[in-house]
């Protein structure tokens, strides 16, 4: 289905079309590795919430496949890469979890 048509089903179709093709509409983690890792590739944060004391990572349409291939480590990335968007998102979590304290 191309996007245009996607973007003008209501919000009912279309979360039943994302989860019928394997994308998980609103994916959260804590875990900073895969946060970073979805980052690289381009997925969109959407939001950065706190839970506990960590910050929790929210990402826009998700495909179940590659959170199976991440987990199945059948995926890889440019190291220096990594590094820096890690260090990135470890200064985002830790300036959002002190302002909500």
């Amino acid at each position: 289905m191309p996007g245009w048509v996607i973007d003008h089903l209501n919000c009912t179709d279309k979360e039943n079309y994302m989860t019928a093709i394997g994308v998980i509409s609103e994916f959260c983690t804590t875990d900073l590795p895969l946060a970073s890792f979805l980052k690289i590739n381009g997925y969109k944060l959407i939001e950065l919430r706190q839970k506990g004391m960590k910050g929790e990572f929210v990402f826009k349409d998700i495909p179940r496949q590659l959170l199976n291939d991440y987990n199945a480590d059948g995926c890889s990335v440019e190291p220096k890469m990594f590094s820096s968007v890690m260090r990135q998102m470890v200064q985002s979590a830790k300036r959002f979890t002190s302002t909500q304290q």
